[in-house]
């Protein structure tokens, strides 16, 4: 628990703005990385979606991750059998939050997260990110 504890935690946050689906804000700039990682690194990356019309699952490419807990309006839930396991989409429902530690392991280059939500990622709601 306390190396987990130490490690960094970035934050994503998927939502509507202005009728237009992003990430923290921001819409998808295939030109910006907006996370740079250090290959090797662990990170603990949080998802959270404060709306309560829609559940987004996150498709994150390249590495697999783990999910260390969900929760809804800050009260937590168990995590059901079939999420056990590494990932690479994590189903962030209504008012959701999920903790979710991921190993960015054997190589670097430029790689994207994303809603599976077609109208979603048609709308932007795409990261970029480099492992470095």
């Amino acid at each position: 628990a306390s190396a987990l504890a130490a490690l960094p935690v970035r934050t994503w946050v998927f939502q509507r703005n202005s009728g237009m689906w992003n990430v923290n804000g921001l819409f998808f700039d295939s030109l910006t990385a907006r996370a740079r990682i250090t290959k090797g690194a662990t990170e603990i990356w949080e998802f959270i979606n404060p709306d309560n019309g829609w559940q987004h699952p996150i498709h994150v490419h390249f590495e697999e991750a783990r999910v260390l807990s969900k929760s809804v309006n800050g009260v937590s839930l168990p995590i059901p059998v079939n999420e056990r396991g590494r990932k690479d989409v994590f189903v962030v429902g209504e008012l959701m939050t999920v903790r979710v530690l991921v190993r960015f392991r054997d190589f670097s280059g430029k790689y994207l997260m994303h809603c599976h939500n077609l109208t979603h990622e048609d709308h932007a709601m795409m990261v970029r990110f480099d492992i470095v």
